[in-house]
């Protein structure tokens, strides 16, 4: 009798063990904008695109006190003025940005193409304005 639960007890901690890394598995493939739960995007890729709109070249998520920056493209306007992974953007011309006032919508409303951005630098904690001219090309609504 020991042996038999023995035996179901090492196959039901198997069955754990590969349930969880198929789980983990699923969670890794995931983008990171899903991974909080406040939501977020920046420029996200849709199949219908639009020529014209200002471009800053950011994905992030939102969050409590801003967007924090997931990705930074290389080339794109935010890569010219030094934004990196981390960063987190708290306004734009004095605007706050949130879920409710997102990124896209905040550079969209720029008639000239320049923002100046209130940045929280992720190395030094310390808060920056940067002013940025954004590109003016594909925009991804």
């Amino acid at each position: 009798m020991l042996r038999r639960r023995f035996a179901i007890s090492a196959f039901s901690v198997f069955v754990f063990a590969a349930f969880v890394a198929g789980v983990s598995e699923r969670l890794q493939a995931q983008p990171a904008v899903e991974a909080n739960g406040f939501g977020g995007f920046v420029e996200p890729k849709h199949p219908h695109h639009h020529f014209g709109g200002w471009y800053l070249g950011v994905y992030g998520n939102y969050t409590p006190s801003g967007l924090q920056l997931t990705q930074v493209y290389p080339g794109t306007a935010a890569w010219n003025v030094g934004l990196e992974v981390g960063d987190r953007i708290l306004a734009v011309n004095g605007r706050r940005i949130s879920m409710y006032y997102p990124l896209n919508v905040a550079l969209q409303a720029t008639h000239s193409g320049w923002v100046q951005l209130w940045v929280r630098d992720w190395r030094t904690g310390q808060l920056v304005s940067v002013n940025v001219r954004l590109t003016r090309t594909r925009v991804h609504f």
